[in-house]
C-alpha cells in the first residue's frame, strides 16, 4: 500500500483532489494515457488469437453489435469499430446494433441521444424477451439446458460483443458473452437458469452463472470481442479479438490491477463510480457495497458519483415511504425491475453513513437515508474529521480479497 496525501476522484462531470495526510490507495493508480478511441484503435490491429477486425470481415457481411450498455466509454469503442467496418471496400458491412430489453421503456434512446450521429446512423434492433419469434435455438449445454438467443444476432456473419469488464455480483467478472447472454435471450432460459430478479445475485451461484456464460462463448463458435479495462480514473486498456482470449487476458489485468486485501478498516472510505447513466445506481449500490468492508462498524463512505435523477417502481416505493425500511421490506416480497438496486442502498445506508456528492438535489439522497454533500469543500472537510481513509476509485470494478 503507498500513502496518497493528494487525492483525485472523477465520475463523469462531478470530479475533485481532496487531502488526507495518511490516506490509504490499495489499488494501482493505473489508467491510460491516451483516450479510449486510442486504445480500441490500436487494439483492432492487434487482435488476441485472431487476425486484426478488418480482416475478419468481407463485403456484404452483416454485423451484429452486440453492445454493454453500462460502459460510459461505449460511444468510442463503437467508434473505433465503425471506423474499420465502414473501411471496407465494394458493397461493405451493414452492422447492426442489438441492444437487450429496455426496462424504463426510454432509456435506451436517451443513452443514444448523446451518441454521436454517426452512431445513431446504426439501425437498431431491440430485443424482447417474452417473444420467443425473436429467438432462434443455437445450442445445448454440457448439462443438456437448450440455449436461445436473439435471431438477428444469432444469424448474423459476424457476432462483435463491445464493453467493458470488472469484477461484479453476477458472474464474478462481468464482460465478454455477458453482453449477449443473458440479455439476449428468453425470459423462459433467462429464469430457469438463474440469471433474473434476485437469484442473479446469489453468491453461492456465481461461478457457476461465469461458466454457462463461458460455455454458451465456445458454443457459438468463434466470436469477436471488444472490451474496455476501466483504470482509476478513465480506461486503463482495451482487448479485441477471439472472445475466449479477450475473456482470459481481460481477467488477468483485473486480477493484477483491481484485486486487495483489506488491512485494518478505517473510519472514511472514498469512492468514486463511473457508468453510462441508465446503470448508475445500480454501480453505486455494487460499489457501496464493496466499500463496506474496508471500513470500520459506524464508519462512514463518501461518494463522487455522476447520477441521473432516479425513476422506477421501487424508488417511488422508497420516495412515498416513511421509512426506508418499510420500503426494503416491500421490495423484498413485491421483486421490480429497479428493486434490487434500491434494497442495496438500502442494506448499506442502514450499516454506514453514506455521503454523496453529485449534482442532484438534496431531498433525493435523504428519501434514501443518503446524506447529501453540497460541494467540494463539504467532502473536504468530512474527510479532515477523520482520524484514518481508503481511497477506492472506481470502486465497483474492484474485487476485496478477506
Amino acid at each position: 500500500m503507498t500513502s496518497a496525501p493528494a487525492i483525485t476522484l472523477s465520475s463523469g462531470s462531478p470530479g475533485c483532489t481532496l487531502h488526507h495526510p495518511g490516506a490509504i490507495q490499495p489499488i494501482t493508480a493505473v489508467s491510460a494515457t491516451v483516450s479510449p478511441l486510442e486504445l480500441c484503435r490500436e487494439s483492432l490491429r492487434n487482435s488476441l488469437a485472431f487476425p486484426p477486425l478488418r480482416e475478419c470481415v468481407i463485403p456484404g457481411d452483416r454485423v451484429a453489435l452486440v453492445p454493454d450498455l453500462e460502459c460510459a466509454e461505449l460511444p468510442q469503442l463503437l467508434a473505433a469499430v465503425l471506423e474499420v467496418l465502414n473501411s471496407v471496400d465494394g458493397e461493405g458491412v451493414s452492422p447492426v446494433l442489438i441492444l437487450p430489453a429496455d426496462p424504463a421503456g426510454q432509456s435506451w434512446e436517451t443513452l443514444r441521444a448523446a451518441w454521436p450521429e454517426s452512431l445513431r446512423k446504426i439501425p437498431v434492433v431491440l430485443h424482447d424477451p417474452n417473444d420467443r419469434t425473436l429467438v432462434s435455438y443455437v445450442a445445448s449445454t454440457e448439462a443438456g439446458e437448450r440455449i436461445y438467443l436473439n435471431r438477428e444476432a444469432a444469424e448474423a456473419d459476424v457476432f462483435i460483443t463491445v464493453g467493458l469488464m470488472r469484477f461484479d455480483s453476477v458472474y464474478g467478472v462481468r464482460g465478454g458473452m455477458s453482453a449477449a447472454f443473458p440479455g439476449l435471450s428468453d425470459a423462459e432460459t433467462v429464469q430457469r437458469l438463474g440469471f433474473s430478479g434476485f437469484d442473479r445475485f446469489r453468491s453461492e451461484k456465481r461461478g457457476v452463472r461465469r461458466e454457462l456464460v463461458d460455455e454458451i462463448s465456445s458454443l457459438l463458435g468463434i466470436q469477436y470481442s471488444v472490451q474496455l479495462i476501466p483504470g482509476a480514473n478513465g480506461a486503463a486498456a482495451v482487448y479485441s479479438g477471439l472472445a475466449s482470449a479477450v475473456q482470459s487476458a481481460g481477467t488477468a489485468f483485473l486480477e493484477k490491477h483491481w484485486v486487495a486485501k483489506p488491512r485494518g478498516r478505517a473510519e472514511l472510505a472514498l469512492l468514486s463510480t463511473s457508468a453510462a447513466p441508465p446503470f448508475a445506481w445500480s454501480v453505486l449500490g455494487e460499489a457501496l457495497e464493496k466499500a463496506v468492508s474496508w471500513i470500520e462498524d459506524g464508519g462512514r463512505i463518501a461518494v463522487v458519483a455522476d447520477l441521473p435523477q432516479p425513476s422506477g417502481p421501487a424508488y417511488d416505493i422508497v420516495r412515498q415511504s416513511r421509512d426506508p425500511q418499510d420500503a426494503a421490506v416491500i421490495l423484498r416480497r413485491h421483486p421490480l425491475v429497479d428493486g434490487m438496486d434500491m434494497l442495496r442502498l438500502l442494506a448499506v445506508s442502514q450499516r454506514v453513513r453514506v455521503y454523496v456528492l453529485s449534482g442532484l438535489p438534496s431531498d433525493v439522497f435523504e428519501e434514501l437515508g443518503l446524506f447529501h454533500l453540497a460541494d467540494v469543500a463539504e467532502l473536504q472537510r468530512l474527510v479532515d474529521q477523520s482520524s484514518s481513509c481508503v481511497v477506492l476509485p472506481n470502486a465497483a470494478v474492484l474485487r476485496s480479497d478477506r
